[in-house]
């Protein structure tokens, strides 16, 4: 069974508005400097307003860029007989034997959706990561061991019922 992580519109539009402003800041400043500024001024002053500019620009693209990304390349959770894998960017970066699973919930709080997984305590077999440079997610009011963001509800309680057979375990969890 494989699932696919989705961008909800709702998400995508948050992050387009708020890039857009972030990146028509940093081009006003730009132009105001450049318009307002004598030479003399742009030659002390011109540089680090042209860092600032450029970094305000990136800082609000960016993010949305990386959703659009995303979108069309989206993550996956691979499920076989023995454990649950997670593929990020088409590469394996978990995977997490089904022993080793407690509880799999839908976590959804403002602009953060995803599945969470509680492990068992101790820990039976051990979750493997394939990628060094991999950190994984966490949300600071839901205290679960691993975080699979931007998965649907849906393909939570599909999952829930390919592991359990049942959705007793896919409780939503919402911040208090």
């Amino acid at each position: 069974m494989i699932i696919r992580s989705s961008i909800k519109s709702s998400l995508k539009s948050h992050y387009l508005v708020r890039g857009t402003l972030l990146a028509t800041l940093g081009a006003l400043l730009m132009a105001i400097a450049g318009v307002f500024m004598s030479p003399q001024e742009l030659s002390l002053w011109g540089l680090p307003i042209f860092l600032i500019a450029v970094g305000l620009i990136t800082a609000g693209l960016l993010p949305y860029k990386r959703l659009c990304q995303l979108e069309k390349k989206p993550n996956e959770i691979q499920l076989n007989a023995k454990n649950i894998q997670y593929l990020n960017k088409g590469k394996i970066t978990l995977t997490i034997p089904l022993g080793s699973i407690k509880r799999i919930s839908y976590i959804q709080a403002k602009e953060r959706y995803g599945i969470a997984i509680w492990l068992n305590k101790p820990v039976a077999d051990k979750v493997m990561v394939h990628q060094p440079k991999y950190k994984p997610q966490k949300i600071s009011f839901i205290r679960c061991d691993i975080f699979l963001p931007y998965f649907s509800e849906y393909s939570c309680t599909e999952l829930v019922n390919e592991v359990y057979g049942h959705s007793e375990w896919a409780d939503p969890v919402s911040p208090k």
